[in-house]
């Protein structure tokens, strides 16, 4: 059984966490010390871990982009424990913590070579917005987004 925890500030055992999941789920990963200087005074941060039993098996991370957006800004999950839902647990955790902190739209970045992760965030509603052409890049980034909730002033006078 998954279970997903769910973390608000970010601490060196939480970073080592993250650091070292993201070491067996990307082929280029992130170091330590850029997830700190990252998710340092990050408001409404959101660090999900997914554990099997007391292992970790994939994370999920998010903040404040804008008052309106709440920022994706990454995540995954191990490759012996894809394809069983994580991802997508993850993810719907991830928008019901926004939706609940009063964001009515989440915006996430990926790339094509990380097709498994760009057609879940389709599936799961996500509209393509735009792609980032930074030059130098191997990869274009595509930006997605998401409606979480209509805006609260529909229907009033």
């Amino acid at each position: 059984m998954t279970g997903i925890r769910h973390y608000s500030s970010v601490s060196d055992e939480l970073l080592d966490t993250i650091a070292a999941l993201d070491r067996v789920i990307f082929p280029e990963p992130v170091s330590r010390e850029v997830f700190a200087r990252a998710l340092h005074a990050r408001h409404n941060l959101c660090i999900l871990i997914a554990e099997r039993g007391t292992s970790p098996v994939g994370y999920k991370i998010g903040y404040e982009f804008s008052p309106d957006v709440f920022y994706s800004f990454s995540g995954g999950v191990a490759p012996e424990y894809r394809h069983q839902g994580i991802a997508r647990a993850l993810l719907g955790e991830q928008h019901r913590i926004a939706m609940e902190l009063g964001y009515p739209v989440v915006r996430t970045h990926t790339k094509n070579k990380y097709r498994d992760m760009l057609i879940l965030n389709i599936k799961s509603g996500f509209d393509i917005t735009g792609v980032n052409h930074k030059s130098g890049d191997k990869f274009h980034t595509i930006i997605l987004e998401k409606v979480l909730a209509k805006a609260s002033s529909e229907g009033t006078a």
